[in-house]
């Protein structure tokens, strides 16, 4: 049998958890995230690896960080202690928050003027 495709995976852990009624609705969705970005990330070139959980960095603690193999050695199942990821943030809402408005935030302004 094969495997499922990553956003069939995604969605189909996304629902299950959900319809527990035992979950957060936002970082319990944060380890099928992070399988998915992953399994998209694997492609790309260089690779990059989603880490979701990140330590606090000068007042800054987005939900997620991508980071390229560099950054890593390649069995690390914690995050690259101090390094910034060098493609990018993630931060996580539920699902029926309006992204413009995330997008806007005070928030996001500040991860994008610590991360860029």
């Amino acid at each position: 049998m094969s495997k499922p495709h990553p956003l069939a995976a995604y969605l189909a852990d996304c629902r299950s958890r959900k319809s527990t009624g035992a979950v957060t609705p936002e970082t319990s969705l944060y380890t099928p995230l992070e399988a998915l970005l992953n399994a998209a990330g694997a492609g790309l070139r260089p690779a990059i690896r989603a880490f979701m959980n990140l330590n606090n960095q000068a007042g800054n603690m987005p939900d997620g960080g991508l980071f390229t193999p560099d950054q890593f050695d390649r069995d690390d199942t914690a995050t690259p202690a101090g390094q910034h990821p060098s493609r990018g943030v993630i931060e996580c809402k539920k699902p029926k928050d309006e992204l413009l408005a995330v997008a806007d935030s005070e928030q996001v302004s500040r991860y994008w003027n610590a991360y860029s």
